[in-house]
């Protein structure tokens, strides 16, 4: 009896021992091989192919450091640990090249004075302690350094959109030539220091601004890469289309965003003379000068009635969803995008074989076009495009304006290397008021395609699939409230009789049995 005891006993030992020795294994390989079971559908949880091929190619060390507060809200408190095991990752995938640390500023004021000069700044945050509420303030930024360069992230607020954030800055810091884009000044209604204002800070995280003005024999500087041209006004003088004809014979790429309308406080549409059509047509872009109504897809308009702001549907903000998106990079991930009093594009015809033309995204089979003065539909039942891409050798609009050249210099005909044009026939989308849903999202994935190439396209905007209730008929939902009110009920009175009929036949099987 004592000697199975004892083997039992042994017996438990290599058991325990075995089961430690499995544990310690796992975790050596764990620490080794990195994996990840992400089992939603679109991989929102993953780190993308994009990062990891960044994140590879890095040639020497980056020092990323987080700077969080030891007190946290409730709500974030797992953002820390969250961000950890994000950049363990980034670890992992760059063979040690992303060197992190997380830092609590604490009380070290020398710290807090560098981190101000850098951009991180002290958050405002309410916590309750000691069934007290109080306010705090609180570190919840990330600076990425590479040798004498450091980008931040000045307030990390969750997890969702930080792989973007890293890796757009770490491509930043690495990049030896930073990708510069041109924003038109000169004969446009919009500003960026004004309503651009949201745009311009989303596009700064990765790209330089530089404020082109054009006009009396100016030309777009050499260094700008992509150039943007937004809301243009009446009448562009002729030596401006002659600047923004060149640069893109150069090899420069450019999007147009105009308005042939623009609508007034008072719902009032005045065309805008901008003189671009002609230009446009010679590469193969034919603006209408209509406005589009969609009674299918459009979003709310936000309307200040005194004090208060109501949403109110209006046919007028053309809401793209996925199905309206083309398949190119720079809409193919997009759930939606809203365009306010957006005029329309004809389908583009290719009368030259070295362009190609790209739809990236159209109105529903229910829009109508509705053109000045009378405003008066156009027809229906045809997807009108809202948005379009060419890709291409074009040939100048300024053949033989040799009035136009500075002296000594020859006009270019025909584009020197292969280019890019964009044109979306409305401009206010980008204003501050109107940034809806998809909107930013569709202009930075436009900026970086056309400047970068799409490789953070796809960091950016991962989609989410929309699962909506299956809508149901009146006659269902009568149905299934009359069933409700009713089949409840007659539930509960057939329950209560099955039990009464079954109690009864065991009281009587029982009492046969005496």
């Amino acid at each position: 009896m004592n000697g199975k005891k004892a083997t039992d006993k042994v017996s438990n030992i290599v058991y325990v021992l075995i089961i430690i020795a499995i544990v310690l294994i796992v975790n050596a390989l764990a620490n080794r091989f990195f994996g990840r079971l992400d089992l939603s559908q679109n991989k929102l949880y993953s780190i993308s192919q994009t990062t990891k091929q960044i994140l590879s190619d890095l040639d020497d060390v980056i020092s990323v450091k987080a700077y969080f507060s030891k007190k946290l809200p409730v709500q974030i408190s797992r953002l820390p640990k969250e961000v950890d095991d994000m950049l363990q990752e980034y670890n992992i995938y760059s063979h040690g090249n992303v060197n992190y640390q997380r830092i609590d500023p604490g009380e070290d004021e020398e710290l807090k004075q560098k981190l101000a000069g850098l951009g991180v700044m002290p958050v405002t945050m309410t916590i309750i302690e000691k069934d007290e509420r109080q306010q705090i303030n609180g570190y919840l930024g990330i600076t990425i350094s590479y040798g004498e360069k450091t980008e931040v992230i000045p307030m990390v607020e969750n997890t969702q959109d930080l792989e973007y954030e890293l890796t757009s800055r770490i491509y930043r810091v690495t990049a030896t030539q930073p990708k510069h884009l041109g924003f038109i000044t000169s004969n446009t209604s919009h500003d960026l220091m004004g309503d651009y204002r949201l745009f311009a800070q989303e596009v700064r995280k990765l790209h330089e601004i530089d404020p082109v003005e054009l006009g009396e024999g100016k030309k777009v500087p050499e260094e700008i890469n992509t150039l943007v041209l937004a809301g243009p006004t009446d009448s562009i003088p002729e030596d401006v289309k002659f600047a923004l004809d060149q640069f893109i014979m150069r090899g420069g790429r450019i999007i147009f965003l105009i308005d042939n309308l623009v609508v007034d406080e008072r719902r009032v549409p005045r065309q805008v003379n901008h003189g671009l059509s002609q230009m446009l047509a010679s590469y193969g872009f034919r603006m209408s000068g209509n406005i589009v109504r969609d009674d299918k897809s459009h979003s709310n308009e936000r309307v200040s009635q005194g004090i208060f702001t109501i949403n109110r549907p209006n046919p007028f903000f053309l809401r793209i969803t996925k199905k309206y998106f083309g398949e190119h990079p720079v809409v193919a991930r997009l759930s939606e995008l809203t365009l306010p009093w957006s005029g329309s594009l004809e389908p583009p015809v290719n009368t030259d074989s070295t362009v190609t033309y790209s739809v990236l995204a159209r109105t529903t089979d229910a829009a109508q076009s509705f053109a000045p003065p009378r405003f008066q539909p156009l027809g229906g039942g045809n997807e009108i495009p809202l948005a379009i891409l060419a890709t291409g050798w074009f040939t100048s609009a300024f053949r033989n304006r040799t009035d136009l050249a500075k002296e000594g210099e020859t006009p270019i005909d025909r584009s020197t290397a292969e280019t890019e044009i964009m044109v979306i026939p409305c401009s206010a989308f980008l204003q501050n008021q109107y940034l809806y849903p998809g909107n930013l999202e569709f202009i930075l994935n436009a900026i970086d395609y056309l400047t970068i190439g799409d490789k953070l396209i796809s960091i950016r905007t991962r989609p989410t699939t929309d699962r909506p209730l299956k809508a149901l008929s009146a006659e269902m939902k009568n149905f299934l409230r009359i069933l409700n009110i009713v089949g409840v009920p007659i539930l509960v009175i057939l329950f209560g009789s099955m039990r009464f009929y079954l109690k009864r036949r065991d009281k009587m099987i029982r009492s046969r049995s005496f």
